[in-house]
């Protein structure tokens, strides 16, 4: 195995995202699990309760409220094809990316996966020459 070749990725593909069908014609733009924006998002929201975490006491409700924000800023990029309860287009904004990630577990989950699928942001053959 060509170790290298084998884990290099494509940073920008990490923080831009890569589109993901979802069904229905519906697909998501999903940038990866803790790129450098996530990351940065995550400290952001975090510092207010360092000490809590320290301690050993963060409410698991406002773990989970930080996540989401920061999955809805810097990890659910955009969207295509989804529609509200009536049919109507339900356009992307990061309100609405973070109502979804909410309420919906199974949704939150499967942007998760999509976020941490390694090949998804891989370097192509052709930017791997380019980058040796």
């Amino acid at each position: 195995m060509k170790i290298n070749k084998f884990f290099s990725t494509n940073e920008q593909l990490e923080e831009k995202g890569v589109w993901h069908e979802i069904g229905e014609g519906a697909k998501v733009l999903v940038a990866r699990n803790n790129n450098k924006n996530h990351a940065e998002e995550l400290k952001r929201l975090i510092a207010p309760y360092r000490r809590q975490i320290q301690m050993g006491k963060l409410p698991d409700e406002i773990y989970k409220k930080i996540s989401i924000e920061a999955m809805a800023k810097t990890i659910l990029l955009g969207w295509s094809g989804f529609e509200d309860d009536s049919g109507k287009e339900l356009k992307y904004s990061f309100e609405a990316a973070s109502d979804l990630l909410t309420r919906l577990t199974d949704f939150r989950n499967v942007i998760t996966s999509f976020s941490e699928e390694m090949d998804a942001y891989q370097l192509t053959a052709e930017e791997d020459a380019e980058k040796n």
